[in-house]
């Protein structure tokens, strides 16, 4: 997709630019839990969220006291689950999609008393590294297995995501740096799937949509 190609260097270089801007940069890694789900009104199955890993190393540029432009690179596990019972066998599935993204951020900052508490949002693009299913049947062990991208006609699983991320971060002073707690929304706006041609009659699209709740450390850099 030439678009997100474009905007994703677009972002890139925007975050460079500002460099020369800063005051103080801060620079830092956080992880922790993904929760996704996909909406769609095509599956016919009750999606529900599945869980997973998010890994960031943000960059924080100050503009002045009050906002930041903060770029991140960033591993999140994006995906959906489902369940259903037949025979009185339950059986839970659930299939994930390994994404690597850059979200750029605008950042407001409020100070209350030694906690900054930030408000984030901004654009993201990310592309799909890989996918793999897991499935556990009855009371038995949970079997994971890769599955490849699908292209059926003049059908392809959408690779390119492009989405908007809002949320909020609190962070306190400790040692050298700070710790931060990172709560935020993440919505894509592209369909998971991409046509050569013209759609299908009635099709609706399918876009992936979660949580992501982190904690982490930044340690000032530059001057």
């Amino acid at each position: 997709m030439k678009l997100s190609k474009v905007l994703f260097t677009s972002l890139f270089f925007l975050s460079l630019l500002t460099i020369g801007q800063a005051q103080q940069m801060e620079i830092g890694l956080r992880a922790g839990y993904s929760l996704f789900t996909v909406k769609s009104d095509l599956l016919e199955l009750d999606n529900h969220y599945t869980g997973g890993l998010n890994l960031a190393i943000p960059l924080s540029i100050p503009l002045n006291e009050r906002f930041a432009i903060q770029p991140e690179l960033q591993f999140i596990q994006k995906g959906v689950a489902f369940k259903f019972e037949e025979a009185g066998i339950t059986t839970k599935t659930a299939l994930k999609t390994n994404f690597l993204e850059l979200p750029v951020l605008f950042k407001r900052n409020f100070q209350i008393g030694k906690m900054q508490l930030s408000a984030l949002a901004g654009p993201s693009v990310g592309y799909a590294l890989n996918r793999f299913v897991s499935q556990k049947i009855g009371d038995g062990d949970r079997v994971t297995e890769d599955v490849d991208f699908i292209k059926e006609g003049n059908a392809k699983d959408q690779r390119w995501d492009i989405g908007l991320v809002g949320g909020m971060a609190a962070s306190w002073p400790l040692g050298n740096g700070s710790m931060v707690l990172d709560a935020r929304f993440d919505l894509d706006l592209n369909d998971d799937a991409r046509f050569e041609g013209d759609k299908p009659a009635g099709y609706k699209k399918s876009t992936n949509r979660g949580f992501l709740f982190s904690v982490g450390y930044v340690i000032p850099i530059g001057k």
